[in-house]
């Protein structure tokens, strides 16, 4: 994640940000440019977030699990009344649920972790309770 922000997603916004310069006589009034700072400020914060969380971080072992039960890591395809989808299953730093990142931490992630592929899994929220059926496990 790191390196993707470093190596690609910073030089992209560094990029625009010359364009900009270039066309551009009153930088001030730039919209487009105000928009290019912001990103860049908004990618160098997340660089921090992340060395801060690699820095604090700890190497844990993850418990044994079973072949064939979901476990940090996984692709795993659900059920919701017919429509599927399908999640990996992330660390809370890494999760990003609108990239199909579930975490570990999440409440639909903490219910399929441990289990298999024709599971039906049950969790808890704000909303009630929701279900799903495991169909498919990477």
């Amino acid at each position: 994640m790191e390196a993707e922000l470093r190596e690609v997603r910073l030089p992209e916004v560094a990029e625009r940000i010359r364009a900009v310069r270039q066309m551009a006589a009153d930088l001030t009034k730039s919209g487009e440019y105000l928009q290019a700072l912001r990103d860049m400020n908004q990618v160098q914060a997340r660089i921090a977030e992340l060395e801060v969380a690699i820095g604090a971080g700890e190497m844990i072992e993850e418990p044994w699990v079973p072949p064939g039960q979901v476990h940090l890591g996984s692709l795993v395809t659900v059920a919701f009344d017919g429509e599927r989808e399908t999640y990996e299953i992330a660390g809370s730093i890494e999760a990003t649920p609108l990239h199909s990142k579930l975490s570990t931490e999440s409440l639909l992630g903490k219910a399929l972790i441990r289990h298999q592929v024709g599971d039906e899994v049950e969790w808890r929220s704000p909303d009630g309770v929701g279900h799903a059926r495991i169909v498919g496990l990477a």
